[in-house]
């Protein structure tokens, strides 16, 4: 059994299932549900730091102070992210947050080109702008953005540029060093599945056809994506030589 897939789909199903315990909440002001997965998620963390006996993060914090900040803005970015999160499902919007993860990886890939001067390949230009056209449309049809969806999707990419190199998930590091990239970001597209399923036919949220063909033009963006990383992968497994290990795949 492929360890490292278990831990990633565990990871993004629970994301995914997340409408069922918030709405389940639903009278509980939205900030004070993130309060609570706020302090609880410091005491486990620190329960794991002194159980497992890693410190050595303190003497990086003495030698450099300013790391601080880097981690107050990715906090705050996280906080808003998940704070959007909630009042989204609760009021009634988990089509639109789900259409926030789904454009999320692309939306990375443009703010990576924009602030670390990432060079993008055709067909990553192409997705995006094919995901783009798709927002376009919904935004024409309803007669405004789809603000929810862009803000979760802009806070996520931005905590990802602000935690480049540190991902603090704890199932989803697991997986990141157990499978190739490739798959990794393939199965996180079950996580906003799994939240537009609960959004169309557990909640009856409205998905007519308008909405239905911006969404189907976002996934023919993820669709592009996808199968420029898996060609991408696949052209670098032949190519590399007889014997070497390819970064990111589990020796057999």
């Amino acid at each position: 059994m492929n360890w490292g897939v278990v831990a990633a789909l565990g990871a993004y199903l629970l994301w995914g299932l997340f409408p069922l315990y918030f709405k389940a909440l639903i009278r509980v002001p939205p900030l004070q549900i993130l309060a609570h997965r706020m302090v609880w998620s410091v005491l486990l963390l620190a329960l794991i730091i002194v159980v497992s006996r890693r410190f050595a993060w303190l003497r990086v914090l003495r030698e450099r102070p300013s790391i601080l900040g880097r981690f107050a803005v990715s906090a705050f970015l996280l906080a808003y992210n998940w704070g959007m999160y909630i009042w989204a499902i609760n009021n009634g919007h988990v089509v639109d947050a789900s259409l926030g993860y789904y454009i999320n990886p692309l939306l990375s890939v443009v703010v990576g080109a924009c602030v670390l001067a990432e060079r993008l390949r055709p067909q990553q230009w192409l997705a995006v702008a094919v995901a783009a056209a798709g927002v376009t449309w919904m935004t024409i049809e309803v007669g405004h953005p789809p603000w929810i969806a862009l803000t979760l999707a802009l806070s996520f990419a931005l905590y990802g540029l602000m935690r480049k190199t540190a991902i603090p998930l704890l199932l989803f590091a697991f997986a990141a060093r157990r499978i190739p990239l490739s798959l990794l970001g393939i199965l996180q597209y079950s996580m906003p599945t799994v939240v537009l399923a609960l959004g169309v036919w557990r909640y009856h949220e409205p998905f007519g056809r308008d909405r239905a063909l911006g969404f189907g033009l976002v996934w023919v963006g993820v669709a592009i994506y996808l199968s420029d990383a898996l060609w991408r992968r696949r052209w670098a497994s032949k190519s590399a030589p007889a014997g070497r290990r390819i970064p990111g795949k589990p020796a057999a």
